[in-house]
């Protein structure tokens, strides 16, 4: 459903945090369109913003509809935030948004052997948890997050009734048609349109996933050694990544739900790990060559909200051994992603974005940070990863609307030819090892590890692990890797005796999504798309724009105090009169205006902040106000005695 009217759309493009929100009031959609190569995904960046911030702003303009339409008079744009609470809960809208997504197109988060692994692992252990505990999360145990269980009941409610419904990817705009009508018929509009309602969609959904996923008696999964040390068997473990160091011990990137980020030093040999240091905001894999390991962090802005960088970082091999030891930002205020480290530790290979959402490769001398070669790639093609090979090649992934594929520099010609073609799998995680790219990917509706065989260009499937594998890291006698259960991410290893290679076409089984496309009647990514005539741009001025007044009210509240929940003088916080609301586009000058009438007195009100300069100003303003005064009695003294 297109816009109804039209909608301003802010991008931030000084933001190393890929995002994207539609929110109410004011109407907008705000974009972070740097689009992150640590993003798991074979979908394009920007086509994943139009889909599924686009299936938001549909489901805010049915805000506007029946019983809303007369409240939208009354207080503005603030009567479709409310409808949105009215509707349903965060996890109805956001699995909404992602089933959008996945049936728009031929990729999509729903489409991911990962988004829903979660509840796999759990679902097969027979671990289960109360409903409330699925829904609202735990500071113990890893609860996927609102996308995921929206999707997760969504979908499972769309299979289980799709010979009722003639396109059962619109149930919700029968949910909207009905509670537009009438207030509180939850459990009847939703019965209408999935055949039950939500608390028994998870019912229905948990038995109908567990029956997708069951797993085949007569398949054999890998028996890889698991370091059992390194699980908390209280605590949900994640660990994040790994280096393989020649000594044979591991650095590994961890984080549990009650501790912070850390990396810990592992010696398989002994069972022991001790926590090196704590880390910030990793955003790619660990990558090492003889003398440090290298990671980029996201660091944010100390004034501007939305401003972030992701800076290069660097630990010293030799200080292992050392007691509270510390690493060192390499750069400051960049957009620099997965560095990869030469094999003869000279040079560093980069993926730098800029603020256009354009990347580049840049290749750096580690002795004095200089940039060597820098080789900018085609419009719309954004770089995820590199790895070096042993003959000067350099392997990296591209993603652009077309799908992921692989492209290989040669070094010394500076030529780029292609790889792999492009498709619609995710892969990532590259790796090399005599002769082999390694990387994980979901070809076959579960995340296993292969590898590619670059001299005869064959494709092998190496793990065979019973809910995921990912992240190989080749040794010179076993395959290292992370395998995943219910506990999480766990470091794992397996001779290379002990894998049982199968060559792979690459092609992978239908998931649930698209055994419902059969009723889909068209895929958006394959549609010819009408043209659009688009207007010349402006100039946009923000003095011009300053004000822009979106909602209002017949009382007069003071949403400030309201939102702290500050209710000692409530009748500065909630009187008779009117109000009037402010905000800006750019969101940075909002304000109120407001006439009270409390206790024989007629006051006035006026605030305003900007926050478009580095000091944010703050103006306040109230007249004939009550708490302005106090009246003083004949008997009263100015002293205490």
């Amino acid at each position: 459903e297109l816009p109804r009217r039209p909608i301003p759309v802010l991008l931030h493009a000084y933001s190393a945090d890929a995002n994207a929100m539609v929110a109410w009031p004011p109407r907008r959609m705000e974009f972070f369109p740097i689009p992150s190569p640590s993003l798991s995904s074979s979908l394009d960046w920007s086509r994943t913003l139009v889909w599924h911030e686009g299936r938001h702003v549909a489901q805010y303009q049915r805000s506007t509809e029946g019983i809303f339409r007369a409240l939208h008079f009354l207080i503005g744009e603030q009567s479709e935030g409310l409808a949105a609470l009215y509707y349903a809960s965060p996890g109805f809208y956001e699995g909404d948004a992602v089933f959008a997504e996945s049936v728009y197109s031929h990729e999509g988060r729903g489409r991911q052997a990962e988004f829903l692994l979660p509840y796999r692992a759990y679902f097969a252990d027979s671990i289960d948890f109360s409903y409330d505990k699925w829904q609202f999360g735990s500071y113990r145990h890893y609860i996927p997050n609102e996308y995921a269980l929206g999707y997760f009941k969504q979908s499972a409610g769309y299979a289980l009734n799709a010979a009722k419904l003639d396109y059962p990817y619109e149930a919700n705009a029968k949910v909207y048609d009905h509670l537009s009508r009438g207030l509180f018929q939850y459990r009847k509009v939703y019965t209408k349109a999935y055949g039950m309602y939500m608390r028994q969609m998870w019912a229905a959904g948990k038995a109908y996933y567990e029956e997708y996923w069951r797993e085949d008696s007569s398949q054999l999964f890998d028996q890889a050694t698991r370091y059992q040390s390194l699980i908390e068997e209280k605590d949900y473990n994640d660990y994040r990544s790994s280096v393989l160091l020649d000594d044979g011990k591991m650095i590994l990137h961890k984080a549990t739900l009650g501790k912070s980020p850390r990396m810990i030093l592992f010696d398989p040999s002994t069972q022991t790990s001790r926590t090196l240091f704590y880390t910030g905001r990793v955003n790619s894999p660990l990558r090492a060559n003889q003398e440090y390991v290298y990671w980029t962090e996201n660091i944010s802005h100390p004034r501007w909200q939305h401003q972030s960088y992701s800076v290069l970082c660097a630990y010293p091999l030799a200080d292992t051994s050392r007691v509270n030891a510390r690493y060192k930002y390499l750069t400051t205020r960049s957009l620099f992603f997965h560095p990869s480290p030469s094999p003869d530790g000279r040079f560093l290979a980069l993926v730098e974005a800029d603020i256009s959402a354009k990347t580049r490769l840049l290749i750096l001398r580690l002795s004095d940070m200089t940039v060597m070669h820098s080789f900018n790639m085609p419009a719309y093609d954004v770089l995820k990863e590199s790895v070096w090979s042993d003959d000067d090649k350099l392997y990296f992934s591209v993603l652009n609307e077309e799908g992921l594929r692989l492209d290989v520099l040669d070094l010394i010609s500076g030529a780029i030819s292609p790889c792999l073609p492009p498709q619609a799998r995710t892969f990532r995680h590259l790796s090399y090892h005599d002769g082999y790219l390694y990387f994980d990917a979901d070809f076959d509706a579960t995340t296993q590890i292969y590898r590619y065989q670059l001299k005869n260009a064959t494709l092998e499937k190496l793990t065979q692990a019973r809910f995921a594998a990912s992240q190989a890291k080749p040794g010179q006698e076993a395959l290292y890797f992370l395998d995943y259960d219910a506990k999480g991410n766990i470091p794992a290893s397996m001779p290379w005796t002990d894998l049982r290679p199968a060559l792979s076409d690459g092609s992978y089984q239908n998931f649930l999504v698209d055994d419902l496309l059969a009723q889909q009647p068209v895929v958006m990514d394959t549609t010819a798309q009408e043209a659009y005539e688009i207007s010349q741009p402006k100039p946009y001025h923000k003095l011009t724009h300053l004000l822009h007044f979106h909602s209002w009210a017949p009382l007069y509240y003071d949403k400030d105090q309201l939102t702290s929940f500050d209710l000692s003088h409530y009748y500065e916080t909630v009187a008779p009169g009117l109000s009037l609301f402010t905000q800006n586009d750019l969101g940075t000058a909002y304000g109120q205006l407001g006439y009270s009438y409390h206790d024989g007195y007629h006051a006035l009100h006026a605030r305003f902040t900007y926050s478009g300069w580095y000091p944010i100003v703050s103006l306040q303003m109230d007249y004939n106000d009550e708490s302005s005064y106090r009246s003083i009695a004949r008997n009263d003294t100015l002293f205490r005695h």
